[in-house]
């Protein structure tokens, strides 16, 4: 039967405790289970509780949890898929938290797996920082999509790595004029290509890419098969990782 560490601990386990996550091992051979204090002392197991096996942690994890996690061994251990997931549990303190199971198995030489063995590392303080990240995302995402003019992201290299749909719906226009101005494509590039008469604007541009400046104005005309068209450019400054991006807007000047 499993049964929480003793006093007397080999080098090995007590650097593994110290890294603050819980291992454990499966031997596949007779069905018993093995768990590190840690997880006594998260579960608040006791060294009487049968947790011999590793059924003794599906009181603790959410069934649907529980689902994937014995999924996830078979895939394992069948077909050699990576045994590493996030699943749902609560803690010994009735506390919903979040681990990460990572495993191994060890095979006989015929390929047959005998143990299985790995780690548990409280994951719950990640996720919900990627939580706030990814709903802090959504709202700047959905406020730059909601912009009332064409708004773009240059990166330092020149390149758009985003627009909002006004943005798209106008490069349609623009493209009519000869401008490459989609995601993906070098907006200095498009505006200094064939000399054309927008070179100003990328010599702007490129001013705040190089932390020359922190904002840039520009007023010009396009011309298309169907009609000219007043266009102002207005860029500003903004920095990642202390590398200077830009923020352009394209005001429809046609009265």
């Amino acid at each position: 039967m499993a049964k929480a560490q003793g006093t007397r601990k080999s080098p090995g386990l007590r650097a593994l405790e110290a890294s603050g996550d819980g291992y454990w091992e499966l031997n596949l051979l007779d069905g018993s289970a093995w768990f590190s204090a840690w997880f006594f002392s998260q579960l608040r197991w006791t060294s009487e509780m049968r947790v011999g096996t590793w059924s003794a942690l599906r009181e603790a994890l959410r069934p649907a949890s529980w689902e994937q996690t014995l999924q996830r061994m078979r895939d394992h251990l069948e077909h050699r898929a990576a045994f590493d997931l996030e699943v749902e549990l609560e803690n010994g303190a009735g506390e919903a938290r979040w681990w990460r199971l990572r495993g191994a198995a060890e095979r006989h030489p015929n390929g047959q797996p005998r143990y299985l063995s790995g780690s548990a590392t409280d994951v719950s303080a990640e996720r919900a920082a990627r939580a706030r990240l990814e709903r802090n995302l959504a709202w700047l995402a959905n406020g730059f999509e909601a912009l009332p003019t064409a708004a773009a992201l240059i990166d330092n290299d020149g390149v758009i790595v985003h627009a909002n749909e006004r943005w798209q719906h106008a490069g349609a226009e623009q493209h009519l004029a000869g401008l490459g101005l989609g995601i993906g494509q070098n907006y200095l590039g498009a505006w200094t290509a064939g000399g054309r008469a927008g070179s100003p604007i990328a010599q702007g541009i490129a001013a705040i890419l190089r932390g020359a400046q922190p904002e840039f104005r520009h007023a010009l005309e396009l011309t298309t098969p169907a009609q000219i068209r007043r266009l102002g450019v207005h860029a500003r400054a903004f920095e990642i990782d202390g590398s200077p991006q830009a923020v352009v807007v394209h005001e429809d000047r046609q009265s």
